[in-house]
């Protein structure tokens, strides 16, 4: 896998993942208008990247807009959120693994830097919801 600073998709990603883990700490409210307007960005900005013959990927994403648009803000509570958090970060983990080639899926399980991101991120869902 090359250098996340090399990739700046993978690297948002990587970014994604760690502000999601954020939010599952008791955070002042600007924080969460702030994670819905990066996500939503975020979303927009791989809904506008993903191949088009990729349609799943096309909807995910769309649907990852819909949810953290601050527009149209939907409302849910705490608990609601966490899941919808836990299945997001759940589902880029999936987007980064699918986007990778068998070789750099090989070197992303070997990669420490990767796993300790995505092993804090883990622990802060569980230690802190």
């Amino acid at each position: 896998m090359e250098n996340l600073n090399e990739n700046p998709i993978k690297h948002l990603a990587v970014t994604s993942l760690l502000i999601i883990a954020l939010a599952f700490l008791d955070m002042p409210y600007g924080f969460y208008t702030f994670l819905r307007i990066f996500l939503f960005i975020t979303s927009i900005f791989y809904l506008y990247n993903t191949p088009k013959d990729s349609p799943l990927f096309l909807l995910s994403w769309l649907i990852c807009a819909i949810i953290y648009n601050p527009i149209i803000p939907l409302e849910l509570r705490r608990s609601e959120w966490q899941l919808v958090n836990i299945c997001t970060m759940a589902y880029i983990i999936f987007w980064i693994w699918k986007n990778l080639d068998e070789s750099k899926r090989r070197f992303f399980l070997e990669d420490r830097e990767i796993w300790t991101l995505i092993i804090i991120a883990i622990f802060s869902v569980i230690i802190f919801s």
